[in-house]
């Protein structure tokens, strides 16, 4: 008779300071409320949302829409969790909790709050906090969408995210058509005579916006100077529509806008390159100074 025998080591408390931690909470910031904690094992994933994801009862934890779905799921998940041999966890429903504090505000600063990885549940949605990489400088929530059941089919997206207010007419198309429709939509006093071409890089999400004509305006340096103003705060406002910002990370953004006056010097150059009026050209560069 074969028999087998299980050599796995038993955890160390040098093992559990290794780990990585995952606090569970209702609310966010002051008010909030601990229900548990999740750990890892050395050598076993951590339990971010691609990782809860792989057991079905951690699906259902991250898509949970009210306060007792979330709560019940947890439970479940706890048990689970350690039966999968991922790690330890503590439920506040069956164990006694080690208090992690409160966790993060919604605006991400981690000073007196738990500072690691942490889900709750606040405005009728499970959320995931991810902790800059140095502590100082707080993290982020995101909101989690689960795509396919592939247990990596997992889309984090900043909470903190503001949309324009033209963006769900637009959140479809790629950059290059995105471009096209922006190209469009200049239209106005400020625009007169102008014509435009676009250059879009989406390896860096960035559209340069070639503007015809708008060097020619007749008159002085103060009559230029004021319509050149006007015509590049009307392209800013514009875009600004179709693209999201995040107050919390000045990287994050769906594309950047290089606005690019034609001149008489350049514009020659610009049209034997294929970038004459009326013409989007994609370019796959991830160089900064791709333009």
């Amino acid at each position: 008779m074969n028999t087998t025998t299980n050599t796995t080591a038993p955890v160390t408390v040098a093992d559990r300071a290794r780990s990585v931690r995952a606090g569970l909470f209702l609310g966010r910031g002051d008010t909030s409320t601990p229900i548990g904690l999740l750990s890892t094992y050395p050598d076993t994933p951590p339990p971010d949302p691609a990782t809860v994801a792989t057991l079905p009862i951690g699906r259902q934890l991250l898509t949970a829409t009210t306060e007792r779905d979330y709560r019940a799921a947890f439970v479940a998940f706890a048990a689970a969790w350690r039966a999968g041999g991922f790690g330890d966890s503590h439920c506040d429903h069956t164990d006694p909790l080690p208090d992690p504090g409160t966790c993060p505000p919604p605006y991400g600063d981690n000073t007196d709050h738990w500072a690691r990885t942490a889900y709750t549940f606040d405005d009728g949605q499970v959320l995931y906090y991810r902790p800059h990489p140095d502590r100082r400088r707080g993290g982020q929530w995101h909101t989690i969408t689960l795509t396919d059941s592939g247990a990596s089919a997992v889309e984090l997206t900043p909470a903190s995210r503001r949309y324009g207010e033209s963006y769900r007419d637009t959140a479809g198309l790629d950059l290059a058509n995105l471009a096209a429709w922006i190209m469009g939509t200049l239209t106005g006093a400020a625009m007169a005579g102008v014509r435009y071409a676009a250059a879009v890089n989406p390896a860096r999400a960035e559209i340069k916006l070639y503007l015809y004509g708008l060097d020619d305006t007749p008159g002085d340096g103060d009559d230029r100077a004021t319509r050149v103003r006007a015509a590049l705060d009307h392209v800013t406002t514009v875009t600004a529509h179709h693209n999201w910002t995040n107050p919390h990370d000045d990287c994050d953004h769906r594309f950047r806008l290089l606005p690019h006056i034609v001149s008489e010097h350049d514009g020659p150059d610009l049209r034997t390159h294929g970038r004459g009026p009326g013409t989007v050209t994609v370019v796959t560069d991830p160089a900064p100074f791709w333009t």
